[in-house]
């Protein structure tokens, strides 16, 4: 669902020192739902650094997503669980 969501943009900065290149996305996506759903020429590339081969549960180690630190709290700042 769509409604009232805000759009964001998700500026990714590949490991592999390729340049970055940015995702369009909902506000509350997860970058799996991007990898699915999205439609955009980021969400296609997205596709190629992502496998989800865990379904989302963030069990396995085919994806690895390193947060700078100084998102730390704005990455937190909507989430009452604290994940």
């Amino acid at each position: 669902e769509t409604a009232g969501k805000a759009p964001v943009s998700v500026v990714i900065y590949p490991a592999s020192g390729e340049r970055p290149f940015t995702v369009s996305a909902l506000e509350g996506q997860t970058l799996r739902d991007v990898c699915e759903s999205g439609v955009d020429g980021g969400a296609r590339i997205l596709r190629e650094y992502l496998e989800c081969a865990c379904s989302g549960v963030m069990a396995c180690s085919t994806c690895h997503v390193y947060v700078r630190e100084d998102w730390f709290d704005p990455a937190n700042a909507g989430d009452s669980g604290g994940k």
